[in-house]
C-alpha cells in the first residue's frame, strides 16, 4: 500500500470514528460480522489491529467522541457539527449501524440541481465542467438559472480554455454567492464541511476516474465535480461530465476520490467552500415582521411573523430569505440558529 493509499484509509477512519459515530472494523476481522459471539468471548489477541483502533474491541465507546482537533478545518466553520448536520441523518447516536448497512444515498446528498456540460447550454465549450460546476451552485444557492455557456462567458475566459478557481470564484461572487478556496485538506476535514451543509466545487484528476470505470466520457485536462455528500463508503457527486443524469449523485469510493483529489493539475486537494450553508435556520428577533410575495420591501405583503418565530432559508437574495412558496422575509431582522 502506498502512502497516500495509507493516508486515505487514516482519514477514513477519523472520519468513520469521529464524524459518522460508526465504528471501523480492523481489516484482519472475518468478514461475517453478523455471527453470534458470547458477551464474554475474549478478543483474539493474534488478530492484526491497526494502531488506530483500540484493541480492546469491547471497550464502551462515548457517543460524545469529540472530533478530530488535527484537521485543518478553517476557524470560520462551525466547531459543532451536530449544529449543522443534515436533518436526514439518523438522530439517534445509540442506534447501531452494521458494517454491511448499504447507505441510502438519498439520506445524505445536500439538495443541489445536477446539471451537464454536454447537454443544453453546456455544448460550446469543451472545458467547462468549472463553468457547470458553478451554474450547479448558483442555482441551489439563489433563484437564479444560468447555463454552463453562460456562466463561462462571465468568467470573462477567453477562448476554450479551463477556468480558474479564481474565475470561478469572482463569477459567484458576483452571483451573490462568495465562496473561499482550501487546498491540501484531508478528507476528514471534507465531511466537516459537508456535514456543516455546504456542498463544495472540488478539483480531480479524470483520468484516476476513467481507470476506475467510474465515467464513460475521456477527458484528460483539469475536471471540476460537485461534492454534495457522502456516507462511510463513498463520496456523492455531481459528475458534469455526461450526457444524462447518470452524474448526478454518483458515488466514489473513498480512496478513488482521494486519488483523484490529490493528483489534480495544479492543486492538491482543494475545493471552493460557499460561506453560507446551503439551508440555514433563522430565529425572528423583532416583535413583528412582514412576510413579503417577492424579495422587495415593495411587493405585495404576504402576513406577519412574530418574534422566536423558527424558518428555514431555502433560497437566499441578498438580505431576503425564501422561507415558502412567496414568502420572504429581511434576514436582518433574524439571527442564525
Amino acid at each position: 500500500m502506498t502512502e497516500p493509499e495509507r493516508a486515505a484509509l487514516d482519514h477514513i477512519r477519523q472520519v468513520v470514528d469521529s464524524v459518522i459515530g460508526v465504528r471501523n472494523l480492523p481489516d484482519a476481522l472475518p468478514p461475517d460480522t453478523s455471527a453470534s459471539a458470547p458477551d464474554t468471548l475474549p478478543p483474539d489477541t493474534s488478530a492484526s489491529v491497526p494502531d488506530t483502533i483500540p484493541p480492546d474491541t469491547n471497550a464502551s465507546v462515548p457517543d460524545t467522541l469529540p472530533p478530530d482537533t488535527s484537521a485543518s478545518v478553517s476557524d470560520t466553520l462551525p466547531t459543532d457539527t451536530n449544529a449543522s448536520v443534515p436533518d436526514t441523518l439518523p438522530v439517534d447516536p445509540n442506534v447501531s449501524t452494521p458494517d454491511t448497512f448499504l447507505p441510502d444515498t438519498n439520506a445524505s446528498i445536500l439538495s443541489v440541481p445536477y446539471i451537464s456540460q454536454l447537454g443544453d447550454g453546456g455544448e460550446q465549450f469543451i472545458n467547462d465542467s468549472g463553468a457547470a460546476a458553478g451554474a450547479m451552485l448558483v442555482q441551489a444557492y439563489t433563484d437564479q438559472t444560468i447555463t454552463p455557456a453562460e456562466f463561462f462567458k462571465q468568467t470573462g475566459q477567453i477562448g476554450d480554455a479551463p477556468l480558474s478557481f479564481a474565475q470561478i470564484s469572482n463569477t459567484l461572487s458576483a452571483k451573490g454567492l462568495p465562496v473561499e478556496l482550501r487546498s491540501g485538506l484531508k478528507l476528514a476535514d471534507l465531511s466537516l464541511i459537508l456535514f456543516s451543509g455546504r456542498p463544495v466545487i472540488a478539483l480531480v484528476k479524470q483520468t484516476v476516474l476513467q481507470a476506475a470505470r467510474l465515467t464513460p466520457e475521456k477527458f484528460d485536462g483539469p475536471h471540476y465535480l460537485v461534492v454534495a455528500g457522502m456516507d462511510v463508503d463513498q463520496a456523492f457527486v455531481h459528475d458534469p461530465l455526461r450526457k444524462d443524469a447518470s452524474g448526478q449523485a454518483q458515488g466514489i469510493p473513498w480512496l478513488v476520490f482521494y486519488q483523484a483529489w490529490t493528483q489534480a493539475q495544479g492543486f492538491e486537494r482543494a475545493i471552493l467552500v460557499p460561506r453560507m450553508q446551503l439551508i440555514r435556520r433563522v430565529r425572528v428577533t423583532v416583535d413583528l415582521l412582514n412576510v413579503y410575495m417577492q424579495p422587495d420591501a415593495n411587493a405585495q405583503l404576504a402576513g406577519t411573523v412574530s418574534q422566536g418565530d423558527l424558518f428555514e432559508i431555502t433560497i437566499q437574495k441578498k438580505d431576503w430569505g425564501k422561507i415558502g412558496v412567496d414568502r420572504w422575509i429581511k434576514l436582518s431582522k433574524t439571527a442564525e440558529i
